[in-house]
C-alpha cells in the first residue's frame, strides 16, 4: 500500500549507476539531450519505509552521430558557359544524403545520394561576359534525419559567356571595295582575310576592305570569317561577298554623218 516512489537511474556501460540527470523521481522521465548513448532504468519503492522494491528492464538510448559535409574540391576554376563545376565532397552519416548547396544566393538540392564521397556537376550560366559563381553547402540531412552541424569548404567559378559570331548576311558588289558588318559580341573580335585582301582593318567589325582587282573573270567570290574570343571561349561566322568585275570604259565611236 501507500504511495509509489520511483527513482530514475543512468548508466554508461550497464555496470555503475547514477541517479539519472534532470527531474528523475517521476513516473515518467524525459533525458536531456544527449551526445553518448546511455541505459536507463526505473526503481519502484512502496509499502511501509519502501520495502517493497523492484527494478524495471533496462532500456538503451542510442545515439547517431550527427553527419558532416565538406567540399573537397576547393582550388578556384574558370571555364566558358556550358562547361561543368565539379564539386567533390565527402559526406559522413547515414547514408541516403540530402545536400542542399548555394550557387551564389540559388540553393539547389540534389537528393538521395548513396555514396560517401559524391561529385556533383552544376552547369553555371554566366549573366555577363565573365560571371563569378561561389558554391557552399547550406545543409546536409542524412537517412535518420539528422542535421549536419558542420559544413566546409568553398569552391568559387569564375565563368566567360561563349561568344555568338555574326558575321552578316551575304552580299555582293559591283568593284573591289565593300564594307563588311560583322555584329560584336563577347570579348575581342577580328576578321580573317582571303590574301586578296589588300585594304582592312582586321579588328573593326565594319570595316571596309578593297581586293586586288587584277583578275579578268567575270566575278571573283572571297568568304570573310569573324573570330570572336572570350578569354578561351571562341566563336567564329563566315560571310560570302560576290566582287563583280567592273566594265571597262567602252566607245560606240565616232559620230557621224550620211549623205545619199
Amino acid at each position: 500500500g501507500g504511495t509509489p516512489v520511483w527513482m530514475w537511474e543512468e548508466s554508461d556501460d550497464g555496470t555503475t549507476w547514477l541517479t539519472a540527470a534532470g527531474v528523475s523521481t517521476e513516473q515518467n522521465y524525459s533525458p536531456p539531450s544527449l551526445t553518448d548513448p546511455k541505459k536507463y532504468r526505473r526503481i519502484i519503492l512502496s509499502g511501509p519505509n519502501n520495502c517493497c522494491i523492484d527494478t524495471s528492464a533496462i532500456t538503451h538510448v542510442g545515439i547517431n552521430p550527427l553527419p558532416t559535409g565538406t567540399i573537397t574540391s576547393v582550388t578556384d576554376t574558370t571555364i566558358c558557359g556550358g562547361s561543368e563545376v565539379a564539386l567533390k565532397l565527402n559526406l559522413t552519416g547515414a547514408a541516403n544524403w540530402k545536400v542542399v548547396y548555394k550557387q551564389n544566393s540559388t540553393e539547389v538540392t540534389v537528393d538521395n545520394i548513396s555514396s560517401a564521397n559524391h561529385i556533383i556537376k552544376d552547369i553555371p550560366v554566366p549573366s555577363a561576359a565573365m560571371s563569378s559563381f561561389t558554391y557552399s553547402l547550406l545543409s546536409v540531412q542524412d537517412q535518420n534525419g539528422c542535421l549536419a552541424t558542420s559544413l566546409s569548404g568553398t569552391r568559387k567559378a569564375d565563368v566567360y559567356r561563349v561568344p555568338v559570331a555574326e558575321a552578316g548576311n551575304d552580299d555582293e558588289v559591283c568593284g573591289p571595295e565593300y564594307r563588311l558588318a560583322a555584329v560584336p559580341s563577347d570579348g575581342t573580335g577580328s576578321w580573317i582575310f582571303p590574301a586578296e585582301v589588300i585594304e582592312s582593318v582586321p579588328a573593326d567589325p565594319a570595316t571596309g576592305i578593297k581586293i586586288d582587282s587584277s583578275f579578268t573573270d567575270q566575278f571573283r567570290d572571297y568568304r570573310f570569317y569573324w573570330k570572336e574570343v572570350n578569354w578561351q571561349c571562341e566563336s567564329k561566322d563566315s560571310v560570302k561577298i560576290r566582287f563583280w568585275n567592273r566594265i571597262e570604259d567602252v566607245s560606240a565611236g565616232c559620230d557621224t554623218a550620211l549623205y545619199s
